[in-house]
């Protein structure tokens, strides 16, 4: 399946909360904190941009299948399921070969319209960014113009591309990734 979404970069949670209210959406959730580890198969994956997820997110467990095929607004393949364990998933995981790169912590609220769901990130060492995620990019650029947002600067891809892009830095090389993460 396509995930279809977009990140604006340095978004302050105050000044999205005060657009997303604007435009009518609701908040599905307070600021929460994520817990996630990435596992790769092998070099292979790495090299492809193809990893798991697994997350807790606080009220469920994720596991998720994720695959960079391209830097577009529907570049990211992704297929997920829900778990019941963090660290029983972890242990399967474990067991069949699949190596944890690392384990890495976000902070999330999120808020939704009728055709699209918002997220307010907020990433160790980063500035807060906002991701919208609908059915199709049309809808996307839809909600960044109703937001008066157009001036933001614009990225696809998973968070790894942003700390690149803004700090020069792998988060492969990081196996731990958190709000006590000194660089």
């Amino acid at each position: 399946m396509k995930e279809i979404e977009l990140k604006l970069l340095s978004v302050t949670p105050q000044e999205a909360r005060e657009k997303l209210t604007l435009i009518g959406a609701v908040k599905v959730f307070d600021e929460r904190l994520y817990k996630r580890i990435v596992f790769f198969k092998d070099a292979e994956w790495q090299k492809t941009r193809t990893w798991i997820r697994l997350r807790d997110e606080v009220e469920k467990v994720t596991l998720t299948y994720k695959r960079q095929e391209n830097y577009s607004v529907d570049g990211m393949e992704e297929i997920g399921v829900d778990v019941g364990d963090f660290e029983a998933t972890r242990a399967i995981l474990n067991k069949i070969g699949l190596k944890e790169i690392n384990y890495q912590e976000n902070k999330r609220e999120e808020w939704k319209t009728e055709d699209a769901i918002f997220e307010i990130d907020t990433w160790p060492l980063l500035d807060t960014y906002m991701k919208i995620e609908a059915s199709s990019d049309v809808i996307i650029q839809k909600y960044i113009k109703l937001l008066g947002l157009e001036d933001r600067e614009q990225m696809f891809g998973g968070t790894g591309e942003v700390y690149m892009r803004k700090l020069g830095i792998n988060v492969d090389d990081y196996p731990v990734l958190t709000f006590d993460t000194k660089i």
